[in-house]
């Protein structure tokens, strides 16, 4: 290896120990209660040697939501690369956010902070960690939008639904589904639903209202001549 090669490699190192340390304390806390100084600490390094990696505490935290993003892209694909029909597609896409939800709770925390709409005045233009999370944004929403477009063509969703509005209508509620407020979480539990189960029940529901009648009727009539 020479030097040059061996020196990317440090930068690299170094970069992701940064990374690692700063994601480490998002999942602790929340967004103000980090600083730089705090990721400078520790990890014994000075402030300007952060700086030196990352633009500033906006862009390291948009890194971590990258990398969210990803992970839940990811289980998107992998959830979806089996099945043959829209609707199926649709529905699995759909489970997979519940599974990331559970399996990384820390990442939707950090998802949930973004969302919250306090990185809409960075300048996209001069923020390449912003433009990274949108292009990751772009590939879920992509693959919802070829979801629903397949499940009309192969008549296994309505076609009377708009798939642009039902991608983003799904989007929204499945955020919503998983971002309670405590009131809502206690009429849940006093009718001895959890938070997964009420999960599953909005899935059905959606199933239900995009599912194609004349599939519906094919559906019910499969599983009565196999017994399922």
């Amino acid at each position: 290896m020479g030097i040059s090669e061996r020196k990317m490699r440090e930068k690299e190192v170094r970069k992701k120990a940064i990374f690692d340390a700063a994601e480490k304390l998002f999942f602790a806390r929340p967004y103000d209660a980090v600083s730089m100084d705090d990721i400078a600490e520790a990890l014994e390094l000075s402030k300007p040697t952060i700086y030196l990696y990352f633009q500033d505490k906006e862009s390291l935290y948009l890194s971590i939501v990258e990398r969210g993003y990803r992970i839940l892209a990811d289980m998107m694909y992998e959830s979806v690369k089996n099945l043959d029909n829209g609707i199926e597609k649709l529905a699995a896409i759909g489970m997979s956010y519940h599974t990331f939800v559970i399996t990384y709770p820390d990442y939707d925390r950090v998802l949930s902070t973004y969302r919250s709409g306090r990185f809409e005045t960075l300048d996209q233009e001069k923020s390449e960690a912003l433009c990274s999370v949108h292009r990751v944004l772009q590939e879920i929403s992509t693959l919802n939008d070829d979801a629903i477009q397949a499940g009309i063509k192969d008549g296994t969703i309505r076609s009377d639904i708009d798939p642009v509005v039902l991608s983003i209508l799904l989007s929204t509620f499945s955020t919503s589904v998983h971002n309670l407020n405590s009131w809502d979480m206690k009429r849940l539990e006093s009718q001895g639903f959890s938070k997964e189960q009420f999960a599953d029940e909005f899935i059905n529901m959606m199933y239900n209202m995009m599912e194609n009648p004349d599939h519906l009727v094919q559906r019910r009539t499969n599983r009565r001549k196999t017994g399922r």
